[in-house]
């Protein structure tokens, strides 16, 4: 199996075929957290409340060769997050990395 890797400056990517989520990824502060996670090499879960939102970020990210899945929650309600991150890690290796956002993690 061959991987191949971006280079990002003068580093190579650390987060490079690992496991991601970001909170509130459809906002300002969001986005930029998720392309910059995108940009390490990890595969993007991305939650919010703005579906339009959300899918803008996962085009530009795929425009850049990353890959990302959405998921509409309000990232306000602890029950759903919970949730959503139990389902995430279930179906996945588990988490390298959490983008916080909204004060939470």
């Amino acid at each position: 199996m061959t991987t191949t890797t971006k280079n990002i400056g003068n580093r190579l990517p650390i987060l490079q075929g690992k496991n991601a989520l970001v909170f509130g990824a459809g906002g300002t502060i969001g986005a930029a957290v998720a392309k910059e996670f995108a940009a390490e090499g990890a595969h993007l879960f991305l939650a919010g409340r703005t579906k339009s939102h959300l899918e803008r970020v996962t085009i530009q990210i795929a425009e850049s060769g990353g890959t990302a899945q959405i998921h509409v929650l309000d990232t306000l309600d602890d029950s759903a997050v919970n949730e959503y991150i139990e389902g995430v890690v279930s179906q996945t290796d588990g988490m390298r990395r959490a983008g916080l956002q909204n004060g939470m993690l």
